[in-house]
């Protein structure tokens, strides 16, 4: 998309337009500094050309060890996502959950998904691995958005 900085200083290339059909007696002449002029109209009208803003994508990494789990009730954690995601409308949300392996539990979509099922909670085991839990979000984050990545540890 195009915008101009200054619209109105297109109104010079009227009075160019009058100035031309003024000489036409000489229309050779006058071909080359009416191109000029119209170049520095332009030029001076401060056009831009504009790209679509990039998508908000967050992820959240949730922290579903023992010691994680047992500092935070689920219906709270589900409470605090879901004010996060109505604070942050025309973000995608997705979360991946955490302990000694890490899976994509909400990929990242519009709406809003479940946290984290608490049987996927009893699989991912006793030891924490946030380095998992960070490669695999940003494996799952396309490029060229702006990307961010939330931590929900104890």
């Amino acid at each position: 998309m195009i915008r101009l900085a200054s619209p109105l200083v297109l109104l010079g290339l009227v009075a160019l337009g009058f100035l031309f059909f003024a000489g036409r007696r000489n229309l050779r002449g006058i071909i080359l500094p009416a191109l000029a002029a119209s170049a520095l109209i332009l030029a001076l009208a401060g056009p831009e050309l504009r790209r679509g803003l990039p998508r908000e994508n967050v992820i959240v990494l949730v922290d579903r060890s023992p010691s994680g789990s047992a500092t935070a009730l689920v219906g709270e954690a589900e409470d605090a996502f879901a004010a996060l995601r109505a604070a942050n409308p025309g973000r995608r949300f997705g979360t991946v959950a955490f302990a000694s392996r890490a899976t994509i539990s909400d990929p990242l979509s519009d709406t809003p998904g479940s946290l984290v099922r608490l049987s996927e909670a009893a699989s991912l085991a006793a030891r924490t691995d946030l380095a998992a839990a960070v490669r695999l979000a940003l494996a799952a984050l396309p490029p060229g958005n702006a990307n961010q990545l939330v931590l929900a540890s104890d």
